[in-house]
């Protein structure tokens, strides 16, 4: 640990009886990063992010979505929209008396990030987009929303994971290039056991909302933030056509 640094976990109630599980990390009087996870995923997903961000004089705080990790799992497909998640950030903000802080967002926690940077500009240093897109969804088949309820409901997502382990093994794109059969192996079990975390809810409405969400290139002209937008070399073409949209 850096020196004078501290680490502390803390429940804090942002209303509507919801309760977000937060890590901070750092020295208290350094300028804060928020790192925002995305669907699936925990605060423990910036692990690695961590130690470097304290050493460049940040304070590091990484909450758990609604529905995600040990936050409150509100078992109602209604209380699962990018709304939610925008309001739940500015009042984690609120709560932690961050007047202005630096904001990074993963997948779908880079398009709750995009909400914060149009809504609330005058609240961020920076912001920093990875892995995610502006671009409208398509309508899906009825078929791939049946699926995702039985999934979600009833076989269960991390279950899942587990049983795919050996095809997911053999797929060399995004987050799989590169990587030893090891350190695969023990990505795949990770997110089984982040995903073991899930509220079924919010597998179900957050999958479904990725999916269909609409454009939101036509509110990006009111981002005024300096932002960096980040994809991976060999991430899936939907994602780099969103990276290009961004910039």
């Amino acid at each position: 640990m850096i020196p004078c640094a501290t680490s502390t976990v803390r429940s804090i109630d942002v209303g509507r009886g919801v309760r977000i599980h937060v890590r901070i990390d750092g020295r208290p009087d350094d300028p804060a990063v928020m790192l925002l996870h995305g669907y699936l995923g925990t605060g423990e997903a910036w692990v690695a992010n961590v130690t470097p961000l304290i050493e460049r004089g940040l304070r590091v705080i990484r909450p758990d979505h609604r529905g995600h990790g040990s936050s409150t799992h509100t078992a109602d497909e209604t209380a699962y929209t990018f709304n939610h998640l925008y309001l739940d950030t500015i009042a984690l903000a609120d709560a932690l008396d961050l007047e202005q802080f630096h904001l990074v967002g993963h997948s779908m926690g880079g398009l709750v990030a995009q909400l914060v940077a149009i809504r609330d500009p005058h609240r961020l240093h920076s912001l920093v987009l990875v892995d995610c897109s502006p671009l409208p969804g398509r309508a899906e088949r009825r078929v791939f929303i049946w699926l995702r309820r039985v999934v979600g409901y009833r076989l269960g997502a991390g279950r899942l994971v587990r049983l795919l382990t050996p095809v997911l093994m053999r797929i060399n794109v995004a987050a799989a290039s590169g990587r030893s059969p090891a350190e695969r192996r023990a990505e795949l079990a990770a997110l089984a056991a982040s995903v073991d975390q899930l509220d079924p809810a919010a597998f179900v409405a957050f999958g479904e909302r990725l999916v269909n969400h609409g454009d939101v290139r036509p509110q990006l002209p009111a981002v005024t933030t300096p932002t960096t937008v980040v994809v991976g070399q060999n991430e899936i073409p939907k994602l780099r056509l969103g990276a290009e949209a961004l910039v």
